[in-house]
């Protein structure tokens, strides 16, 4: 790629300004987020899901103590859920 004039290495330098400056605004204004800031909020959505999803047995034999079969069925069908979503992740 040959050097750029100097108009237009000025002009991509203003573009570029004006890109970061709209770009703060957004983020000021709430309407952008900080990708690090998602990546954390959603992993911990995760986890807490994850970590209710493995009560649900215990808390169904509880529930139903005439039916102990129906929390070690809902427990195998949730690791087998998990693990085919953990297998996806990757």
């Amino acid at each position: 790629m040959a050097n750029p004039t100097p108009t237009a290495a000025n002009t991509r330098l203003k573009m570029a300004q004006a890109r970061k400056v709209e770009m703060e605004n957004e983020l000021q204004a709430g309407r952008l987020l900080k990708r690090d800031e998602v990546r954390e909020r959603v992993a911990d959505m995760i986890v807490t899901t994850k970590s209710r999803l493995l009560q649900l047995p215990a808390r169904c034999r509880g529930a139903f103590p005439s039916q102990p079969q129906f929390g070690v069925w809902l427990e195998k069908e949730l690791d087998e859920a998990l693990n085919a979503l953990a297998e996806d992740a990757l």
